[in-house]
This record gives C-alpha cells, sequence and structure tokens, in this order.
C-alpha cells in the first residue's frame, strides 16, 4: 500500500470540484428547466410530486421549486463518484514515471 500524497488529495479535490461545477450547472441550468413548470407558482394550484417535493422544495420555498439541500446532496455525492472515477481514468493514461497521480 502507497502512502498518499497530499498533490494527490488536491489533485483529486480540483477534479471533484470541476466536476461538481458541471453537474450543478447542467442540473440547474439545463435539466431543470425542462422538467419542471415554467411559471414558478404553478404549484400553489396543482398537486406536487413526491420527486419534485424531495429534490426541489426546501421549507420556505412557498411552493416555488428551488433546489434543496437534498438535491445539492444527491448532485455532490455523484460529483464525489465521478471525479475519483475520472482520476482514476486519468491515472491509467498516465506514462509509468508518473503513477503517482493514480
Amino acid at each position: 500500500m502507497r502512502p498518499i500524497k497530499i498533490t494527490d488529495i488536491l489533485i483529486s479535490g480540483l477534479i471533484i470540484f470541476v466536476v461538481f461545477k458541471l453537474l450543478f450547472y447542467i442540473d440547474f441550468e439545463i435539466i431543470t428547466p425542462f422538467i419542471l413548470p415554467n411559471d414558478p407558482c404553478y404549484y400553489h394550484t396543482n398537486d406536487i410530486p413526491l420527486w419534485v417535493d424531495v429534490f426541489y422544495m426546501s421549507g420556505g420555498s412557498n411552493g416555488h421549486p428551488e433546489g434543496n439541500l437534498t438535491h445539492i446532496i444527491v448532485v455532490l455525492i455523484l460529483s464525489i463518484f465521478l471525479g475519483l472515477k475520472l482520476k482514476k481514468q486519468i491515472g491509467k493514461l498516465l506514462p509509468p514515471h508518473q503513477k503517482s497521480f493514480s
């Protein structure tokens, strides 16, 4: 077992941060407008589906769907998983003398 280097931690953190920002942008700017109604007051008079209630409604949302803590935690967990997988794949592409990255 090799020791963990500070550069490995920093590179992992940077990759996870970039993946998180990318997923956050894709989720809130591209996907969310397609799956939620255009009218922010739509859920004042209509039933709220369970998935919208879990991922978009917070206690102070007053019927206006916006990302809540559960939504952000799911995006963060997905970012960590994908970031670590991406780091591992990048490490496989490096030459043998730079294998401390993987």
